[in-house]
């Protein structure tokens, strides 16, 4: 990641946790999508390098790791790391899910149309969101 700061971080973890918290919510915390799969280990990986190579967790410090510092650091020392990426990936789906449940109608609306006509471009979502039909 390019010159980012912690809330560009943050909301790129917000942003990746969102997919998983929408197909949740539409069809059940056990139905979520194997597709998503590669969006979560894109967070995961993003938020160890939140916390290891970024030096941006408060808990695990300011220090930076390299993977071979970090497969050598001590068990109680990984687990700390783990529990901070654990950490702020929930943190990062609660955040997600609070937007989602807020726009839930939205949501849904855009999801049946998805279900209805397979794809929606750009200018299908904000014609949907403005509360027009689709013309197709």
């Amino acid at each position: 990641m390019v010159s980012s700061n912690k809330d560009q971080v943050l909301a790129k973890l917000d942003f990746l946790m969102a997919g998983r918290a929408a197909e949740s919510m539409i069809f059940g915390k056990d139905n979520v999508m194997k597709g998503s799969g590669k969006t979560l280990e894109e967070a995961t990986n993003l938020a160890r390098a939140y916390v290891s190579k970024y030096g941006m967790s408060e808990k695990a410090g300011t220090r930076i790791f390299s993977s071979k510092e970090e497969a050598l650091a001590s068990p109680e020392y990984q687990d700390m790391l783990n529990e901070e990426i654990n950490r702020l990936l929930k943190e990062a789906y609660k955040r997600a899910d609070e937007v989602l449940q807020s726009h839930k109608k939205e949501l849904l609306m855009l999801a049946d149309n998805l279900k209805k006509y397979e794809t929606l471009n750009k200018e299908d979502v904000k014609t949907l969101l403005k509360g027009e039909q689709l013309k197709r």
